[in-house]
């Protein structure tokens, strides 16, 4: 599969390209590259234009019908307070969106809304997430461990909005104060001891030693953060290889061991045979 990334639609400094004008681009360029399969568009505040986003999905879905295989497309969304996002979520589909990228980010209101400056509330998650499954969509969630002012409390809540949001899939970063943001600046005024390690291993491990939530903690909560949102509704080997795979990110060279060993030969076609069993076989809903 040959995906097509794009990153600027209706969130541009500029005023908003017409919906017209992204078509012809995306034409243009699928005529050029005729192998892309999958476009996804990194445009999380597409949301924000409903109008421009429905005329834009009434595009793709006429485009899509008229070619013989249809282009398969993906999006980043950005959750609306007190906003439903049925009618868009259903446009996505006619369109040939099949999933979302959604930044759950943290369970916690005050931790997202403070911290985060995202100021919108669990409800508000958990309808956009319910109103992208039942519009047939799947889910691609975002979330952080390790913020500043995080206590283990606020990681359950963390669990728990992702047990009701129920993504099929989930991205967890451990939190990583990149010098000249504000959050940096943040942990500086609260007197962390930012300690940034080299970059191969950033965001697998913790680096501000939270008092209210040990790095211990943070470590074994993001290793088990699939046990902890998806046991019982996911394959075991998912979830143990998650755990790894988080393990070995925390030690480069292990990482690169495991790398050299399952990337190629026999043991990636095992590692293959077993993933593709896993989700044939084993594979229960999530729904």
């Amino acid at each position: 599969m040959n995906v097509l990334f794009v990153y600027s639609l209706s969130d541009a400094p500029s005023p908003p390209a017409k919906p017209l004008n992204v078509m012809k681009e995306i034409k243009e360029i699928l005529e050029e590259f005729i192998d892309i399969s999958e476009i996804y568009f990194e445009v999380e505040t597409i949301t924000a234009n409903e109008k421009w986003a429905l005329a834009f999905c009434q595009l793709l879905e006429k485009f899509n019908a008229s070619r013989e295989t249809p282009i398969s497309f993906g999006i980043n969304v950005r959750v609306v307070p007190n906003k439903s996002l049925k009618h868009l979520s259903e446009a996505f589909k006619r369109a040939g969106f099949n999933y979302i990228n959604l930044g759950i980010e943290s369970g916690s209101e005050r931790i997202r809304n403070e911290i985060m400056k995202r100021i919108y509330s669990n409800e508000d998650l958990i309808r956009t997430c319910d109103e992208a499954h039942e519009a047939g969509l799947q889910i691609n969630a975002y979330n952080m461990i390790g913020l500043p002012g995080e206590t283990p409390e606020d990681f359950k809540m963390t669990i728990e909005v992702n047990r009701r949001c129920r993504p099929e899939s989930n991205n967890l970063s451990i939190f990583f104060p990149y010098p000249g943001t504000e959050l940096y600046q943040h942990c500086l005024e609260r007197g962390l001891n930012v300690q940034l390690k080299e970059e191969s291993i950033e965001r697998y491990k913790p680096v501000l030693g939270l008092p209210e939530f040990p790095d211990k903690l943070v470590s074994h909560y993001f290793r088990w953060f699939e046990w902890y949102v998806y046991k019982h509704k996911k394959p075991l080997f998912k979830i143990l290889s998650f755990a790894l795979l988080r393990f070995l990110g925390a030690h480069p060279h292990l990482f690169h061991l495991y790398r050299l060993l399952t990337f190629s030969g026999p043991a990636a076609a095992l590692k293959q045979r077993i993933r593709s069993f896993s989700w044939t076989i084993l594979k229960p809903s999530y729904r």
